[in-house]
């Protein structure tokens, strides 16, 4: 049980660091036919361009690391059922 856990507690740690830069960010995501835009309201949020491009992709980036924690997961719980 020591591995699950390990691995439980990175998802969670990962997800809520996702969370807590959604709320600071807070972007717009736009859609057309396949495509998907991320846009920041840079007036509203008062950042400095910097800034915003590093959150969006921070954002994006530990949204990749909470679907890879999720790939990981499935992954354990098959091995787990196989053994």
């Amino acid at each position: 049980m020591g591995n699950y856990r390990h691995l439980m507690v990175y998802f969670c740690c990962c997800s809520m660091i996702f969370g807590i830069l959604d709320v600071i960010v807070q972007p717009n995501i736009l859609t057309y036919k396949s495509a998907f835009f991320m846009v920041v309201d840079m007036k509203r949020r008062n950042f400095a361009p910097w800034f915003g491009k590093f959150a969006v992709y921070a954002l994006c980036g530990s949204f990749g690391i909470a679907i890879y924690g999720i790939a990981i997961h499935f992954v354990y719980r098959f091995f787990a059922l196989e053994r």
